[in-house]
């Protein structure tokens, strides 16, 4: 149950930081920026860390770029004059990649290969 509520979490940390690239690219650099940024999240976000990513980095590897993202994320607030947001952002996303990494067991321990 704890499982599933925080995947649901995820999938909204991930959609809001989709919405705070796109916010930060619109005050920061325009129609482009706002497009480009949120794209960029997202296309890295699915070819390497989502769970059906086509380009495998190891579950160490995932974490980091995850962390890297979010983390961008957090920042991108901070820039946009949002600290308060930009704390309560990372602090969730920290608390929720942990979480899914405590409650569900990496792929090697249900008979995968290690790093898929």
């Amino acid at each position: 149950m704890l499982a599933s509520a925080n995947l649901a979490v995820r999938f909204a940390l991930e959609l809001c930081l989709v919405g705070v690239a796109a916010w930060w690219g619109a005050d920061t650099g325009g129609v482009a920026l706002a497009v480009a940024a949120p794209l960029a999240v997202a296309v890295v976000w699915g070819v390497i860390v989502s769970p059906k990513a086509r380009v495998r980095v190891g579950e160490a590897g995932r974490a980091l770029i995850e962390a890297v993202l979010f983390l961008a994320g957090a920042l991108a607030l901070l820039d946009l004059g949002h600290t308060a947001l930009a704390v309560a952002f990372a602090a969730a996303a920290l608390v929720s990649g942990t979480l899914d990494r405590t409650l569900t067991p990496p792929a090697w321990v249900n008979g995968g290969s290690p790093g898929s």
